[in-house]
């Protein structure tokens, strides 16, 4: 059945502002999410506590509304902005994996989409004109019987928001405490116009465009009502079908309740329209006089109950507890509200819709929340929930009275977002406690909260982020996924414009993609009669191929020669870098038997010496510093020396002790992957007074490599760099190692140099003292 047309009865907008045909004017706020995690209790009882605050300063302004909105994700136009900072020879991927993300999304998950939080807020102005008013009323009268255009009725409400800016600054102070912002004027029109968009496929920019031209074009489209307790709303895109479910009842204690919170965890869109206006102080519909009503009669019904021996309902006892708590909140003079919570879900069909209402339903019957189908009350929801239209004392039906620190429990204002607006899919956020035991497929499933990475914005200006440090760490235990992330991570900052150094101590990665390489080489083309997913499969995995060939990978062997002297700190370190990795490197190796005052106090002094013959072209390294010790006349600096020269000879120190026969390591290739050969790293159990010296002297190498991912990352501020260094937690479980990479990440903002490393547990930071 079709429902006659019910007008918004907003006549103006301008920036945040909406006028109505009243004269009532209202403004429109965008609430920031706080990002919390769902085990974090500290941090939701200070959001909840600051709501509860804020709510108190809105007393004044009588009504308001909280609106959480499913907005849709326009991944594409996201992934449109990233394409300026793709890399031109690795592009061919990049676009691949657009393609094939935006293909999951379109069968995963329909339309991706995200929560995010508005407030409307009636701005009171007892001094408006009553003329203004008077001319307001006939000329959107006028205007409705198209007596005038439209040109001319803006024209009579030019100014109309002036007298506004005042209130509407200070109720931006009020909010202030939430990170609102007023909406701008585009804004505005889009988010008013949502409303009736609920469901469809929609051109965000064309409905502006339909907004900025006439503000009749707010309810265009079409808007009908049906028996079965469904509304249908149509544009020329399709139609979408809505369901309106006010929350009928809830739990008597709302302690810890984060109903909002809840719902943004499952895996469909719920829209939430929350409605509310603070109760009078004082007089009979004062919320205390209310409550002392039901209670009498409460006890009255507890009477009868027991002259006639009957069995008592427990729901009785439990109200009149709750009235009874109620009174005492009053009588301690806390700020009471009534509030219509209404949630929404859309689908293409009535199936749909009807299987999205049983599971909403059997969720919130753990949340012992109450939910009414409201079959026969659709009309009056869904004009009720019309944006700028408030709840009333004299609305009855599913109205919710607490206080309004009981009604901040439901944690509005919130979400678990994680990443950046414009970047790579990289995963989901699944926001349940939930066990999947493995099932990763599963998890998938349930979350529609997608994380998108883009490394480069992180060392950028970017409104709301926290710090501007380039650094970031993977954390997990062993066998966790922590490299499978890491070298996802590290392909997507080598498609984009950087230049791209990931340290392998494993020396696993050339195998792996050599191997990948090979394979996808060899596999068969596609006839013609292929499917066109059969054809897009080979075409992304030899774009896998071409990329693939366009890596250097680097292998650090102690056992060629042409190896020696590559971590040597006077072969790819100048200046005082020399000294501090120089003496590291000697402390590191020297056993407790071989330390000598004498040798730290001339070794830095010698060393300088080395540096100035390396700065006039001479061939030497660090071997070079230790035979000239060896014939020092102070014996035991000798003797140092000596063990040094003889320890380098027979192990992996070769690729940091040389005479600098060797050069540097070219790093001119745009994306490489050094490994280093022969490594014996100690585990996370073994104590470093049982290491051999095998794995005291891959220490070093680590050292050396910490120090070789430093200097990657100061050669060229001009151009974007990424160091990914695996197993970075050998060098955090110690003092030196941890200054090591303090110093990375100190100069990564100034240098454009993004650090990410991968580390077995949070211990390894305090443990190394940071």
């Amino acid at each position: 059945m079709f429902k006659k047309r019910k007008y918004n009865n907003i006549i103006s907008f301008h920036d945040n502002l909406m006028l109505k045909e009243n004269g009532e004017v209202y403004a429109l706020f965008e609430v920031p999410a706080i990002n919390l995690s769902r085990t974090d209790e500290e941090a939701k009882e200070t959001a909840k506590a600051i709501q509860n605050n804020v709510f108190v300063d809105l007393i004044p302004y009588h009504n308001g509304e909280i609106l959480t909105l499913p907005m849709n994700l326009d991944v594409y136009a996201r992934y449109q902005v990233l394409s300026d900072d793709l890399a031109d020879d690795t592009r061919e991927l990049a676009e691949y994996l657009f393609d094939g993300t935006l293909d999951l999304f379109a069968e995963e998950m329909g339309s991706p989409y995200e929560y995010r939080y508005f407030m409307v807020i009636p701005l009171k102005n007892d001094h408006i004109s009553t003329n203004l008013i008077k001319t307001l009323k006939t000329t959107f009268q006028l205007f409705k019987e198209q007596a005038i255009g439209a040109l001319k009725e803006k024209k009579l409400f030019e100014g109309w928001h002036e007298e506004y800016e005042l209130l509407n600054e200070t109720l931006t102070s009020t909010l202030s405490s939430l990170g609102a912002k007023p909406t701008n004027q585009s804004q505005t029109l889009f988010i008013n116009r949502y409303q009736y968009l609920r469901g469809l496929f929609y051109q965000r920019e064309h409905e502006i465009h339909m907004m900025e031209n006439s503000v009749t074009n707010l309810e265009e489209g079409r808007k009908r009502y049906f028996e079965d307790g469904t509304n249908r709303l149509g544009n020329d895109y399709g139609e979408s079908v809505v369901k309106a479910l006010p929350i009928a009842y809830l739990p008597n204690n709302v302690s810890y309740f984060h109903l909002v919170e809840y719902l943004q965890t499952l895996s469909f869109p719920i829209e939430i329209n929350t409605k509310y206006y603070f109760n009078k102080k004082r007089g009979w519909n004062s919320i205390k006089k209310k409550a002392e009503r039901a209670l009498g009669r409460l006890k009255q019904t507890q009477i009868e109950a027991y002259e006639k021996d009957s069995i008592q309902n427990d729901n009785i006892g439990a109200s009149v507890q709750v009235l009874g708590d109620v009174i005492q909140r009053d009588n301690a003079n806390e700020t009471f509200l009534s509030y219509l919570m209404t949630l929404v879900i859309t689908g293409d069909t009535v199936e749909e819709v009807e299987w999205k209402q049983d599971i909403l339903m059997e969720k919130m019957k753990a949340f012992q929340v109450e939910l009414s189908a409201a079959m026969g009350d659709q009309p009056y929801l869904m004009d009720k929930m019309t944006y700028a239209n408030d709840l009333l004392s004299t609305d009855k039906n599913w109205i919710q009275p607490m206080s309004v620190e009981s009604f901040c429990e439901n944690l509005f204002f919130v979400t678990e977002k994680v990443g950046f607006d414009y970047g790579f899919y990289a995963a989901r956020v699944d926001g349940t406690n939930t066990n999947y035991g493995g099932d990763f497929e599963k998890a998938l499933a349930n979350s529609n909260n997608l994380v998108f990475f883009n490394p480069f914005v992180v060392n950028k200006e970017v409104e709301g982020k926290i710090t501007d440090n380039p650094a970031t760490d993977i954390i997990g235990e062993t066998g966790k996924g922590k490299s499978f992330l890491a070298k996802l991570l590290f392909l997507f900052m080598t498609l984009m414009k950087s230049r791209n150094l990931y340290i392998d101590p494993k020396a696993e990665m050339r195998e792996q993609y050599l191997k990948v390489m090979n394979d996808y080489k060899n596999e068969p083309v596609p006839d013609e009669n292929a499917s066109e997913k059969e054809k897009w499969s080979y075409g992304f995995k030899q774009a896998i191929v071409h990329y693939i060939e366009k890596i250097d990978f680097i292998t650090f062997d102690a056992k060629v020669e042409t190896n020696h002297g590559v971590l040597d700190p006077l072969v790819f370190l100048k200046g005082d870098e020399v000294v501090d990795l120089a003496k590291t490197l000697v402390k590191q190796v020297l056993p407790k038997d071989y330390r000598n005052i004498d040798f730290d106090t001339v070794f830095p002094d010698v060393v300088e010496q080395f540096i100035k013959k390396r700065e006039k072209g001479e061939q030497v390294g660090l071997l070079s510093v230790f035979d000239d010790l060896s014939k020092h006349e102070n014996e035991g600096i000798a003797k140092v020396a000596k063990y040094l020269i003889s320890n380098s000879h027979r192990s992996i120190l070769s690729l940091i002790f040389s005479h600098g026969e060797n050069t540097a390591i070219s790093m001119e290739s745009r994306i490489t992957i050094l490994e280093v050969q022969g490594l014996s790293l100690p585990t996370e159990q073994d104590s470093p007074e049982q290491y051999t010296d095998a794995q005291i002297n891959s220490l070093a190498i680590m050292y050396a490599l910490g120090y070789f991912c430093t200097w990657f990352g100061r050669r060229d501020k001009s151009e974007n760099t990424s160091t990914l260094f695996d197993e970075a937690w050998f060098l955090e479980t110690t003092p030196a190692g941890a200054h090591i990479l303090k110093e990375k990440r100190r100069t990564g903002r100034s240098f454009n140099d993004f650090t990410l490393q991968v580390s077995q547990s949070i211990r390894d930071k305090s443990e190394a003292g940071e």
